[in-house]
């Protein structure tokens, strides 16, 4: 292992043989002399290591006996001095197959071992071999250097120390066993280590025996992860790193690594972005995206595309006269591309992208390279789900922070111009983004409503205010009797007037005025001591009953607002349930929002989702939809509104607008408006339609049971006459149907309506 780049070990190295004669018992010798003589000589400075091996017979006789010839042929080994950084032999198989690699050059190959690791396992060694303590450390030692091919190479290496000798040097202060456990429990404590086993403190002498078995595949594998997965590399470091590793795995010095991605939703493939290392695209060549439409006759494409089969081409007599034809085939050879590979990369039969395979060389790649490209997939598959998932995260805040939360039915077109802007290579703060409009869209309005909303809360407001009032003056005066202070009369006559007006004449402002006076001058006067029990015990009593975050009782309102919250969350999640349904009549836009009840908007229409043909029949079914989940709503309310604890009764209404309009993304006020002044006229009907009345009568259409359904045109009533007609068959609403002419509103007339009542239970 080369690690003659750290200068501080435990050790110093010593080369030798006296382990190996000692262990063979072999006599003093002419032999023996000459080697010894051979070692004495031989200047290792020089580093020539290939003529100590040729020059010495005897020298070569020695090694051939630690490696016999049959292991040499068939088996990577080397020899060097202890702990292997310096490599004196090799044998036979190993220059066979690097020939091209000198011993210099493999003396300084690249080890996976950082300074640390090296000298942690110069330690343990020590361990080993003087203490008789064995540690099996977890890192494994791994090299890579280039093949004669020029290929990046590695090898797994074990090393043998059985003639290799470890003594401490004569001042050197030998750790005690007790302390050798200490530093095994604190194996990656390497400042105690170097306590322990200080640089240079030790001497090891003999000889290590290396063997490489190979393993550049499972470690280009390993490192491709790191890089793909772990992101452990910036961008051009990381590119040069993965065709370094995908060379090596498909033992091709002139590979080239292409991958295409592919959008299913938008239906095209494209360049992968910054994410992926700069990864090009060789189907896209200069392009960076581009629709599937445009290869839908190239076979090369469709063949890989449509039948996820992989392409090769390898020789020259495998061009067919198709393949002539093919956009993707004639750009290949325009760049001289003669051997490539187009991979489709399919999970859960879904088709991610391509990986392409390119090499200057005829005949490259056969049926073979197919389980070698098998052995990177989960990599890359799982490489472009991140990639995928990251790309989708920056999009979506850019969506976030530039329009706002989307439905999921209109997401793609916003999703298509931030794709845009991230491809423009331009600043965000200079990308203008501009309002997004979908066109030819029906319009469908409703509400489930509380009726009389504001006079419950008033209702309730008033009880509160008035307990308060009624509270502290029972207190007053009560201080009153005790003190017989004259202003005590006159807030307690103050407190009086406050309660009468509270419930004779309550106007704006008032509950206001009254919680000031309270705060500022009542509980002064209240939160002194007082002697007398009756009067503290009432002030006890008053401040249990007052909300503490509020400082005012809160306890009819809470229970109106509570019920409130209740209903509009049933109210929510039977609309949630059932869009999921509605969604797959045809996608369509819809949005709730909660008030004194739940209002919602619906858009269907072609541009809402280009991919499936419009027709008027999706158009009635969410028409019949809207109707039957309104009344499943109010009428499911009479099965569980004894929960509770404040009652009240829900009118409900739903606008039937004739004529499709254009919804627009206004980007200032980050929502859909209708665009135009002609669909004005829908919000402005929209707006005011709970409020209207009967024609010609005091009476308000929305009415408690009720449902009402307001029509722009007469087309559309006899419609609705057939889907109530369906829902009094399924026992949903009354067979009494009401006919209406709607008065004027501002700036529209002519509206007519249609009311029906909703069975109770």
């Amino acid at each position: 292992m080369a690690v003659s780049n750290f200068a501080d070990f435990p050790f110093d190295r010593v080369l030798s043989f006296k382990s190996y004669f000692e262990k063979f018992n072999f006599e003093p010798t002419t032999a023996e002399i000459k080697l010894n003589e051979s070692f004495n000589n031989y200047n290792f400075e020089s580093k020539d290591y290939t003529s100590l091996i040729e020059n010495s017979e005897v020298f070569q006789e020695h090694f051939n006996t630690i490696i016999p010839n049959h292991i040499s042929k068939n088996e990577l080994k080397l020899i060097s001095n202890p702990f292997g950084n310096e490599i004196v032999f090799c044998s036979q198989k190993f220059v066979q197959d690097y020939e091209n690699s000198s011993l210099d050059e493999i003396a300084n190959y690249n080890v996976n071992l950082n300074s640390n690791e090296s000298y942690l396992l110069a330690c343990l060694l020590i361990i080993d071999k003087y203490y008789g303590i064995k540690f099996q450390y977890e890192k494994k030692v791994i090299i890579e250097f280039n093949s004669k091919s020029n290929l990046n190479t590695s090898f797994l290496v074990d090393l043998n120390h059985e003639f290799v000798e470890v003594y401490p040097k004569e001042k050197t202060k030998i750790p005690t066993e007790e302390q050798i456990f200490v530093l095994l429990e604190e194996i990656n404590n390497i400042e105690l280590w170097k306590e322990c086993f200080p640089p240079h403190s030790w001497v090891i002498e003999g000889f290590t025996i290396i063997t490489l078995y190979e393993n550049t595949v499972e470690n280009a594998l390993s490192n491709l992860k790191s890089i793909l997965i772990n992101n452990t590399l910036k961008s051009d470091a990381a590119n040069y790193e993965i065709k370094k590793h995908f060379r090596s795995i498909f033992k091709i010095d002139d590979l080239k690594i292409g991958i295409t991605l592919y959008d299913e939703d938008e239906a095209v493939i494209f360049s992968p972005n910054i994410n992926l290392y700069n990864i090009e695209s060789f189907i896209l060549s200069e392009q960076k995206f581009s629709s599937i439409k445009e290869y839908e006759k190239d076979v090369l494409f469709m063949s890989v595309f449509h039948n996820k089969e992989t392409f090769i081409f390898s020789k020259k007599d495998e061009v067919t006269s198709d393949l002539e034809n093919s956009i993707i085939f004639q750009d290949f050879k325009k760049k001289d591309y003669t051997s490539f590979i187009i991979f489709p990369i399919i999970k859960n039969s879904r088709i991610l992208g391509f990986l392409e395979l390119i090499s200057d060389e005829f005949e490259a790649f056969s049926k073979k390279t197919i389980q070698t490209i098998n052995l990177v997939l989960p990599i890359i598959i799982n490489t472009i789900e991140r990639n995928s998932e990251n790309f989708q995260n920056k999009l979506d805040a850019i969506i976030q922070n530039q329009y706002t939360r989307l439905h999921p039915s209109v997401y793609w077109k916003f999703k298509r111009q931030v794709v845009h802007f991230l491809n423009s290579n331009t600043a965000i703060e200079d990308y203008e983004f501009k309002d997004i409009a979908f066109e030819n869209v029906y319009a469908l309005y409703g509400e489930i409503d509380i009726k009389s909303s504001s006079k419950n809360r008033l209702k309730a407001t008033q009880q509160d205010i008035s307990k308060q009032l009624k509270l502290l003056i029972e207190i007053v005066k009560e201080i009153y009797k005790e003190k017989n202070i004259l202003i005590l009369e006159q807030i307690s006559f103050q407190l009086e007037n406050y309660l009468n007006e509270i419930l004779n004449n309550f106007e704006a402002g008032l509950e206001t005025k009254i919680k000031h006076y309270i705060d500022d001058e009542i509980h002064l006067l209240i939160n002194q001591s007082f002697e007398n029990e009756t009067i503290q015990s009432k002030i006890s009593s008053y401040f249990e009953a007052i909300n503490n975050d509020m400082q005012t009782i809160y306890e009819e309102r809470k229970k109106y607002d509570e019920s409130v919250k209740i209903l509009n969350k049933k109210i929510e999640s039977h609309f949630d349930k059932k869009q999921l349904e509605a969604q797959d009549i045809f996608p369509h836009y819809f949005e709730r929002y909660a008030t004194d009840g739940v209002e919602h908007n619906l858009y269907i229409g072609q541009s809402i989702n280009p991919k499936i043909k419009f027709e008027s029949l999706y158009l009635h079914n969410i028409r019949l939809w809207q109707l039957k989940t309104i009344c499943e709503a109010v009428y499911n309310y009479h099965k569980w509104k004894s929960i509770l604890p404040f009652q009240f009764e829900l009118t409900s209404l739903i606008l039937v607008f004739n004529s499709p309009l254009t919804i627009k993304f206004i980007m200032d006020e980050k929502l859909f408006d209708v665009d135009g002044a002609y669909n004005a006229r829908y919000e402005v009907v929209k707006k005011r339609i709970d409020k209207a009345y009967i024609k010609g009568t005091e009476e308000r259409l929305t009415q408690p049971n009720k449902l009402a359904i307001v029509f722009s045109s007469d087309e559309e009533i006899y419609e609705y006459k057939k889907y109530i007609e369906y829902l009094i068959a399924e026992e949903l609403i009354e067979d009494t149907i009401e006919e209406f002419e709607i008065e004027d509103l501002q700036s529209v007339s002519g509206l007519k309506a249609l009311r029906v009542t909703i069975k109770s239970k």
